[in-house]
Parts: structure tokens; C-alpha cells; sequence
């Protein structure tokens, strides 16, 4: 399902590009998509989450940007592909991809002996299949291209375990190893490929914490605060620029300095 938006030059200025976010509709993902369009890119927002995603490309057309709007299931093969195919006839090839997609599949934080392992194939499903899902679209295009940047949005996570996310720090982790095995591939076709991996950041997915909580977490962290969606939105579009050209299979902790490598 797509939403309407200003077509006008989608590929034709310097360095504009047609960028594809997952989970690009809200939060970090609504930051990237953002960023991206006010930096003149084409920018194909892809979301489950509707509302989000056609209220953002709306805003962002509002604006005299150019941004699409597709509600799509990623853990879903067929229904990525279709989209996929969908978005090279109306916008034309992505240089950018960036699979923002991913989350939690349990609704309460449990020791490992406590959770229910069945919730694990929803999280791998989300998290680690929805990125191979998508990035297998636009490597094609990229290759003929001689060109093409995919980042990929894990955790810290999955550098660093912790307590009741056993689920959350092994999907993480096999996105980082999936992005490193595919950068030897792909860069002798010109294509990058990096992982950003986030500390605590203000989205919707804290709201459950409290204040305390918060705050306790961000004493934790050498700076001194919780991250910004657009500080993580900064960090990709630095991966995604000529600034980055010799850079990939890395992954980039985005993180206030809690764990540093």
C-alpha cells in the first residue's frame, strides 16, 4: 500500500538519490527518513505502522520533499518483493538502503529460564530476516551500478549482552555478522555496507521506562544523557555519504560512551 507524494526530479540532481528505509515511519526510522529527504534524496518509507508512515510522508511533501509511503510487513518475502518491485517502477533503482525494521517480540523483560523461547522466531523473523529480505532487493540494481550503500540498525546489544534480553542481544548480533559477510562480497561491486549500533535512544520504546529508570541509565553513559533519534539518523547519513567511501563492514556504536571499542 503506497501513499501519494511529489514526484518532481526524483534521481536527476547531483547527488540525489532514492533511498529505501524499513521502519522508516516512526522513531529512529522516522528520523532517518527525514534526514535523508531534507538532504534531496527520494525517499521510500516503508512501515507496517500505517499511520505513522503516511502522516511522515505527508509532512515531508508538505515540505516540497520527495517521499513515498509503502505499508509493508518486511518478515513477509513475497510482500517485500512485490514492494520492492513496486518502488523501482515508480521511483527507479535505491542507491540507499537502510533497514531500520526491528524490535522486540516479548511484551515483558524476563530472565532467560523465564521466557517463553517460542517468541524467538518472531524476533529473528523481524529483526534478522527482514534484512536479508531487504538488502537481497537491491543488490542486483547496486552491482550494475557500480554503486550502492546499505546500513543496517542493530544494538549495542548485541556487542554487549545484558540482563533479560538474551533474544534481543542474538538477532542483533546476527545482523552484524550477516552485514560483515555480505560487505566482503559486495565490495568489489562498489557497494559499502555498515551497521550502526545504538545505545539507549528517546523513542517510543522507552515510554514504558520511568523517569528514574531513565535517568539511571544515563548516568551510566559518559555523557550524560539518553541519545536523540537524530543523532542516530546522523550517524547513517555519514555512512551513507562520500565522507564513508572507505568504510565497510564496520559497525558504528552510537552510544554516549557507555561501551566503547
Amino acid at each position: 500500500m503506497r501513499e501519494g507524494v511529489n514526484m518532481s526530479d526524483t534521481n536527476n540532481g547531483a547527488g540525489r538519490r532514492i533511498a529505501v528505509v524499513t521502519g522508516g515511519g516512526n522513531g529512529i526510522g522516522e528520523a532517518i527518513s527525514t534526514s535523508l529527504a531534507e538532504a534531496g534524496h527520494a525517499v521510500a518509507i516503508l512501515d507496517y505502522d500505517g499511520e505513522g508512515g503516511k502522516a511522515l510522508a505527508s509532512r515531508l511533501n508538505a515540505a516540497g520533499l520527495t517521499a513515498r509511503f509503502w505499508q509493508l510487513d518486511c518478515t513477509e518475502l513475497d510482500a517485500v518483493e512485490g514492494t520492492f518491485a513496486e518502488i523501482r517502477e515508480e521511483l527507479g533503482d535505491p542507491a540507499y538502503l537502510v533497514n531500520n525494521v526491528g524490535g522486540h517480540a516479548r511484551t515483558k523483560a524476563t530472565d532467560f529460564l523465564d521466557s517463553d523461547v517460542r517468541t524467538l522466531d518472531h524476533m529473528v523473523a523481524l529483526n534478522l530476516k527482514s534484512t536479508v529480505y531487504c538488502s537481497r532487493q537491491v543488490v542486483k540494481a547496486m552491482s550494475e551500478a557500480r554503486f550502492g550503500r546499505i546500513v543496517s540498525i542493530a544494538s549495542e546489544a548485541a556487542l554487549t549482552g545484558g540482563p533479560k534480553c538474551w533474544d534481543y542481544s542474538a538477532v542483533k548480533a546476527g545482523v552484524i555478522g550477516f552485514s560483515r559477510a555480505i560487505a566482503y562480497e559486495l565490495a568489489p561491486h562498489g557497494i559499502n555496507v555498515n551497521v550502526v549500533a545504538p545505545g539507549a535512544t528517546r523513542t517510543a520504546a522507552l515510554a514504558a521506562w520511568s523517569e528514574e529508570q531513565k535517568a539511571a541509565v544515563a548516568r551510566a553513559i559518559p555523557l550524560g544523557r539518553l541519545g536523540q533519534p537524530g543523532e542516530i539518523a546522523g550517524t547513517v547519513a555519514f555512512l551513507l555519504s562520500e565522507e564513508a567511501s572507505f568504510i565497510t563492514g564496520q559497525t558504528i556504536l552510537a552510544n554516549g560512551g557507555r561501551w566503547m571499542v
